[in-house]
Order: structure tokens, then C-alpha cells, then sequence
């Protein structure tokens, strides 16, 4: 779901990227050809105003979108939780004695969440001076909720009411040289244990 509006957000960057000095191009043309009273030369002058506006305005367009996509994803996880209330999740390793088990198997499942533009603009100031990062530790909230939900939808398709020794492991993506300090594109999270049923 994230990842399809950000994909689209980045095509919308580049076109505007792109459209901005074709269209000064083409405004300097019309002014020199046909002056600046011509029908051409007054298009052009209003696409420039208007893809200026749209260049300056995309991030925080964008931005919202993250935002609403955000808490769509929060309030979505929210009752999926809700659903899975009576699994029991657990990351000990050594089971209590009055449990008796018969069949075990292994889940594991993994997702990878993305934050929106402005968020990883404000990211990367933030990095400048330090501190803590709101918008990173939602994104990490997101994508450890998320991938927990999946090993415990799979458990369940097993007939599994209990995951035990439960481990996630965090993988930054990043969405250019790894040296560059960049916050990266989204991150991956891991989350594995061992599934069964006690009666």
C-alpha cells in the first residue's frame, strides 16, 4: 500500500524535476519569438507558474498522503491485534512444566515499511544535530507490529495457539550509498519463533 503511492510519488518528482527547465526553456523561446503578448508565450509563462508551485508544494502533497496512508496502516493493525488477542506470544525460551506439546513448527515472516518524503527530509536535518527521531520509531512500531501479525496469521493457518522464543531482527534499507548518512529508504523487519498448540 506504501510502497505504491511513494512509487508513484517518485515518478511525480522526477516529471516535475524535469518539466521545471523545459518549460523555462520553452517560456524564453515563446518571449523571444513571439514576444510577450503572444497566446504562446503567455501558456508557457502559466505552465511555469504552475509547475513551480507544484515542485515547491509536492513534498508536503506528498507528506499528507504518509501521513493519512500512516494511520490507515496504525488503525488496521490496531484490530488485526485485536483478532489475535487470545495467541499466546512469547520470546522465552524453555516452556512452562505443565505444558505438554506435541507437534511443533517453525514461522517466520518478514515486512518491509517505508516512510513518506518530508518525513525522510526532516530525518535527514534531524541527523545534522542528533536526537531522537518520532517519525523513525513510528516507522519501527509499524513494521515490527506488522511482521508480528504475519508469523501469528501463519501459526494460526498451522493450528497454532501459542509462538514461542520469538526473535525479530531490523534491517535499514537504503536508498542510496550506505555512506552517505542518509536515512534509508524503509526498513525490514524479521519476526520468527516456534509455533504449536497446547490444549
Amino acid at each position: 500500500m506504501n510502497s505504491n503511492v511513494e512509487k508513484i510519488a517518485f515518478a511525480s518528482t522526477w516529471v516535475l524535476a524535469l518539466g521545471y527547465p523545459v518549460l523555462a526553456g520553452l517560456m524564453l523561446v515563446a518571449l523571444g519569438l513571439f514576444g510577450s503578448g503572444s497566446t504562446l508565450a503567455r501558456a508557457c509563462i502559466v505552465l511555469f507558474v504552475l509547475n513551480l508551485f507544484a515542485t515547491l508544494l509536492a513534498p508536503f502533497i506528498y507528506s499528507l498522503f504518509g501521513i493519512w496512508i500512516e494511520r490507515i496502516h496504525f488503525r488496521a493493525l490496531d484490530r488485526e491485534e485485536r483478532e489475535f488477542s487470545d495467541m499466546i506470544v512469547s520470546d522465552m525460551k524453555t516452556l512452562p512444566p505443565n505444558w505438554r506439546v506435541s507437534e511443533t513448527f517453525f514461522v517466520c515472516e518478514n515486512v518491509v515499511v517505508s516512510n513518506d518524503y518530508l518525513k525522510r527530509l526532516f530525518w535527514n536535518f534531524r541527523s545534522l544535530f542528533g536526537g531522537r527521531s518520532n517519525s523513525f520509531t513510528r516507522l519501527l512500531e509499524r513494521a515490527r507490529r506488522e511482521a508480528t501479525l504475519r508469523m501469528m496469521r501463519k501459526a494460526q493457518g498451522f493450528g497454532a495457539n501459542v509462538v514461542w522464543n520469538v526473535r525479530l531482527e531490523t534491517t535499514v534499507i537504503q536508498s542510496g550509498d550506505a555512506h552517505s548518512g542518509r536515512m534509508g529508504a524503509g526498513v525490514e523487519v524479521l519476526a520468527y519463533g516456534t509455533a504449536f498448540r497446547v490444549e
